[in-house]
């Protein structure tokens, strides 16, 4: 399984109050990892499942200059870092900068053993600064639970944890001043990113609360505004087509009165409702943490249409692409050595069919929508 190289990719979508997923494609590669052959495998993949690319809402894969190209080439704008990723990053760049932490963790040969002889040892490598780094990890890497909502929050408590840490010894201070430089070079921007900006504002249990940038925050209002005007405009001329079908009926009384309604009913789909809505939204109180996102907007979809379609979309997004790596950990298990020959279009069956058995259970394969999010990675 090291010795070749694959193309994992993981679907994802929601259903209900549900979240999905599926591996779609595991594929080998015996090409070099150029952006163009990323991009024509993606796109190949789309053929073969009848994916309407457009209708791919993001895909997320780590900042490898090549998958971020290949995304671009494949789909368009339509690329997330992986959240995961760039805490491994935060966490590994630190370490590695704090020249006094580097030396102590090089004169030990073995780390593991180390740390269970020494309690002192732990305390000196400072675990406190590192834990809400892990716990941050953990918390973004479900795939059963709405993630792309959580990143921004997550940046913003992080940021605020490692600034309450209060410690004395030199080490601390350093890893401690590196960690905040490191989080502010890789995740400084991430409220500019268009989609976990609009998931964020559109989570009942966060909205607006953990924006730090009140632009970045205007600038994803605006964007639901937008979209909102855009779903109403379709609304209009779906109902207009639908009414110039009708045949001309026979002499009515009440044709005037129907007119009237017409109009009365395309005012109330101008921006000033979709405004409605959105303030509504706004205005009312944060959810529980502990609630589900996807089941409040269902309790809300009546009194709010069309932000309830938009908030089901960047909703079901996910943050990380921990499930493509967890993908190729059962991977690595198929191909062991007794099947270590079982070729790359047989282990993608396999691994279809795994994937796919809760989906079955649940009944939910034949729902799969023709638009979903991808996660990939290459092993």
């Amino acid at each position: 399984m090291t010795m070749r190289s694959f193309l994992g990719i993981t679907a994802h979508f929601g259903v209900g109050i549900e979240l999905n997923s599926i591996t779609i494609g595991v594929y080998q590669s015996n090409e070099r990892h150029t952006s163009e052959n990323i991009a024509e495998m993606l796109s190949n993949t789309c053929t073969e499942w009848g994916i309407d690319k457009d209708k791919v809402s993001a895909v997320v894969t780590d900042n490898a200059a090549n998958m971020v190209k290949a995304i671009d080439l494949a789909f368009g704008k339509k690329h997330i870092p992986c959240f995961a990723h760039v805490l491994n990053l935060v966490a590994q760049n630190s370490i590695q900068q704090c020249t006094e932490l580097r030396n102590l963790i090089t004169k030990v040969k073995d780390i593991v053993t180390w740390f269970k002889q020494s309690n002192i040892a732990s305390n000196e490598l400072l675990l406190q600064v590192l834990r809400p780094i892990e716990a941050a990890t953990k918390e973004v890497s479900g795939d059963k639970y709405c993630t792309s909502s959580k990143v921004i929050p997550l940046i913003h408590c992080l940021i605020l944890k490692v600034l309450s840490l209060q410690l004395e010894d030199s080490l601390g201070k350093d890893l401690k001043s590196l960690v905040l430089k490191e989080i502010a070079k890789r995740m400084g921007v991430i409220e500019n990113v268009t989609p976990l900006a609009i998931a964020t504002v559109l989570d009942p249990r966060f909205k607006k609360m953990h924006f730090t940038n009140p632009l970045a925050c205007s600038s994803a209002v605006a964007k639901v505004k937008d979209l909102m005007k855009t779903i109403a405009q379709n609304e209009a001329e779906s109902d207009s087509s639908d009414n110039s079908e009708k045949p001309e009926d026979n002499f009515c009384l009440w044709e005037d009165h129907h007119k009237l309604v017409r109009k009365n009913w395309k005012t109330s789909k101008t921006d000033g409702s979709s405004s409605d809505e959105l303030s509504i939204y706004l205005r009312s109180p944060v959810g529980r943490l502990n609630e589900n996102p996807l089941q409040i907007w269902n309790d809300l979809k009546i009194q709010l249409p069309k932000l309830h379609i938009i908030a089901y979309k960047y909703l079901t997004m996910v943050g990380t692409s921990v499930s493509a790596e967890r993908l190729f950990s059962k991977a690595a298990q198929t191909v062991n050595q007794q099947r270590n020959r079982l070729k790359g279009s047989r282990l993608n069956k396999l691994m279809f069919l795994q994937s796919s058995k809760r989906t079955l259970e649940k009944g939910h394969i034949s729902s799969i929508p023709l638009g979903f999010l991808l996660w990939l990675i290459f092993l």
